[in-house]
């Protein structure tokens, strides 16, 4: 499922958001990517994106047990909206990386 935004004075599409939907109910849903364009963030765009998406998949895709999305720690702006949506933390992950000597 995807909800975009369009802006009506260009006729573009400034953000998407995506949920994967697995056809069995009993599956989690993943909250994929969420994108608003720089020029038009700081209007809540994402939340709003977010939550209607939400719920489109109350509407027509009801019964999943839970919605599963994953965020770096550095994208604050996205875990604040995540958090007010109502997402919780589930667990945390590392990655290493080598640079070539």
């Amino acid at each position: 499922m995807t909800s975009a935004v369009l802006h009506g004075p260009s006729g573009h599409l400034v953000g998407f958001t995506e949920l994967e939907v697995p056809a069995e109910s009993r599956r989690a849903v993943s909250q994929e990517d969420t994108l608003v364009l720089r020029e038009h963030r700081g209007r809540r765009l994402g939340m709003l994106l977010k939550t209607a998406n939400l719920e489109l998949l109350a509407a027509e895709r009801p019964g999943h047990p839970s919605v599963m999305t994953y965020n770096a720690e550095e994208s604050r702006h996205m875990l604040t909206v995540n958090e007010a949506i109502g997402f919780v933390p589930l667990g945390y992950e590392g990655a290493w990386r080598r640079d070539a000597l």
